[in-house]
């Protein structure tokens, strides 16, 4: 199945597969637009005093006839007046019976219930036949209503079929949207307008925030270049897939040369939560203008042209080892703690990507996310999701960035956080974003310490044990809560990290100075080597 949007026809379009047989369903949004939910339950608070006025209606309807009887009907035959005495009786306990009814539909829409709608729709369905029945019988067969009250039940009839087509729609809204409103999920004229075109006030030059630049349409690739294998995801989460691919080579563009060049592609789900299709557009843009550096992830390219039907597609450069954190517990057993230099010694390669890390790999990947770190902080561009999982590795072992600008811009949508009992990388954020959602290069900095902190315990979990609560938040930003010296790492180094992890913003240091710091430290190491374990490692490899 699948979903597309089409702003300009105010519509949305299921597609549903089965087999080779492709189907089409075309359902025309009700309410001028009116978001469903807020629809559904508006009718059920209308239909209450619909019901109410109905009521009295048929009370006002029935005195009248009855002061209206003369001789003839007195005369009539005994069934019809019982007919009519069962269609009066009738007519009631519809509109009583519809009063609580009505507070199932509410219910149901407001907690957004597909099998209570769908019991909804059958009930009132099968009083509300009946009941046109009746109405058919009691104008045109014993020709018994005015002109007012034939105005009246044809328009209630009419209000009737309309509210079913309502809930129907609503239904179909929750089975293949799940847990969020249709307007949630859709990109107006005026955002997708905003995402090429940027604000026409401030030009592509000015130093401002990238949301309010224009695409760089220079960087746009025809959806027929990417060749996809959906069959291997390189990953994969609530902010959608990542997947390997192919860039089919064209001329004239320096990237693939004369032959297809392997790359990774990021795209979303297209029933995936609005929130996320705009912060990966954000992101898309944050790429365009930050520009290339070699720690940070580089972008190739973007396929756009099929935005308003959500289908969007960020081609990056392929990074063939994957995160860190993945890499160094896969390579746990290899690990030897030593420097290259000994490596060197004792005939093991530390320049390929067969060769097992050690010491140096880990103080020179801190060097070079912190170096990705100081160029993006340059660019006035917050990460706010840094972690070991967002460091990539290259086929020759160089750390680049990715991710940035993604999960900050997550944090502003209520739908995000309240998915989960806590936000997602609680773990890694500074003490000022726990509790109060600020960002800044100095929450950054605090991330980039647990980092290098997950780099040297060759990727476990910080805080392990820990489950996050306010109290967690709160004791961190009043120093009860630290993570203790990493197994690989000197005390020189944790003392470095101890820095980054400064309650205080103001006082963590810069991302330039992170870099020279480790620059430093990578020119004159100072570890403390466990040659017992260099020594096993010879004896068994």
């Amino acid at each position: 199945m699948q979903i597309s949007v089409n702003p300009q026809q105010n519509k949305f379009v299921m597609n549903r597969s089965k087999g080779d047989a492709n189907s089409r369903y075309r359902v025309g949004r009700p309410c001028f637009g009116f978001f469903l939910q807020g629809a559904v339950k508006s009718l059920a608070i209308t239909e209450v005093g619909v019901q109410i006025g109905m009521i009295l209606c048929i009370t006002t309807g029935i005195m009248s006839s009855l002061n209206a009887w003369g001789p003839m009907d007195a005369n009539r035959h005994i069934h019809v007046k019982i007919l009519r005495f069962f269609i009066w009786g009738y007519f009631y306990v519809y509109h009583i019976v519809s009063i609580p009814i009505t507070k199932m539909l509410y219910s149901s829409a407001d907690k957004r219930r597909k099998l209570r709608l769908q019991r909804w729709m059958i009930i009132s369905s099968i009083i509300f036949i009946p009941y046109v029945v009746a109405y058919l019988v009691y104008t045109f067969y014993l020709g018994w209503s005015h002109n007012y009250g034939i105005a009246i039940f044809g328009g209630l009839i009419v209000y009737k079929l309309y509210s079913f087509w309502v809930v129907f729609c609503y239904i179909i809204e929750i089975k293949y949207y799940g847990g969020f409103n249709s307007a949630l999920r859709e990109l107006s004229d005026e955002e997708i307008e905003s995402f090429f075109q940027g604000h026409p006030t401030i030009s592509p030059h000015e130093d401002s925030d990238v949301k309010h630049k224009p695409y760089r349409s220079d960087l746009e690739i025809p959806f027929t270049r990417i060749k996809l294998d959906e069959r291997n995801p390189l990953g994969s989460g609530a902010f959608g897939t990542v997947l390997k691919a192919k860039l089919l080579a064209v001329e004239g563009d320096p990237f693939t040369a004369s032959r297809s060049t392997t790359v990774a592609v990021k795209t979303l789900s297209k029933d995936a939560n609005v929130c996320y299709f705009r912060a990966l557009l954000l992101e898309l843009k944050t790429l365009s203008y930050v520009g290339p550096h070699e720690n940070v992830v580089n972008l190739v390219g973007a396929c756009t042209s099929m935005l308003k039907e959500r289908k969007i597609y960020i081609v990056v450069e392929f990074c063939k080892l994957g995160c860190i954190t993945n890499y160094l517990r896969a390579n746990r057993g290899t690990f030897v703690p030593c420097l290259d230099v000994q490596l060197a010694s004792v005939g093991i390669a530390s320049d390929t990507s067969y060769a097992p890390p050690c010491l140096s790999d880990l103080i020179k990947w801190s060097w070079q996310t912190a170096s990705g770190m100081e160029y993006i902080s340059s660019k006035k561009i917050i990460h706010g999701d840094l972690a070991g999982r967002n460091v990539l590795l290259t086929e020759d072992k160089t750390a680049k960035i990715c991710d940035f600008g993604l999960s900050r811009q997550l944090y502003h949508y209520s739908a995000y956080i309240k998915q989960n009992d806590s936000p997602m990388p609680w773990r890694w954020m500074s003490p000022e974003s726990l509790c109060d959602l600020k960002f800044s290069t100095a929450s950054d900095v605090w991330s980039f310490g647990i980092t290098m902190w997950e780099f040297f315990t060759l990727g476990e979990t910080p805080y392990a044990g820990y489950g996050y609560t306010t109290e967690f938040g709160e004791q961190l930003k009043g120093n009860d809560i630290r993570l203790c010296k990493p197994p690989y790492a000197s005390d020189e180094l944790f003392s470095v990290m101890q820095s980054y992890w400064n309650s205080d913003p103001e006082k963590r240091p810069s991302f330039t100075d992170v870099r020279t710091q480790l620059e430093h430290i990578l020119q004159r190491p100072s570890l403390q080597e466990r040659p017992s374990i260099l020594l096993d490692y010879i004896s068994f490899g």
